[in-house]
């Protein structure tokens, strides 16, 4: 499922972008209503859409739309990055709140 991530009562979004050959993951302001309508041709908008994937633990991971193979996971206990490997099933450690 296509989301964009945003944090609380705020115009901020967590951000994928390209630096070279690393990927990194940012966070950046933005109207929302900029992102409620993203095409795949649109690379800056398309920076912003994560796809979340559910396991069969339930848990979800989010991967990059923009680019693919590259997922958000806990780089240590105070940096989140992304990363080419997905977080395994049973990581506790690392949460977002889902609301519609």
């Amino acid at each position: 499922m296509p989301v964009v991530v945003n944090f609380t009562d705020s115009n901020c979004f967590l951000k994928c972008c390209k630096d070279g050959e690393r990927v990194l993951l940012q966070v950046e302001t933005c109207p929302s209503q900029r992102l409620k309508l993203i095409s795949k041709g649109d690379d800056n908008n398309m920076s912003f859409v994560f796809y979340m994937k559910a396991t069969k633990t339930r848990s979800r991971r989010f991967e990059s739309a923009r680019f693919t193979g590259w997922f958000i996971h806990i780089a240590d206990t105070n940096a989140v990055e992304m990363g080419t490997t997905p977080a395994p099933d049973d990581d506790p450690t690392f949460y977002f709140i889902i609301q519609k």
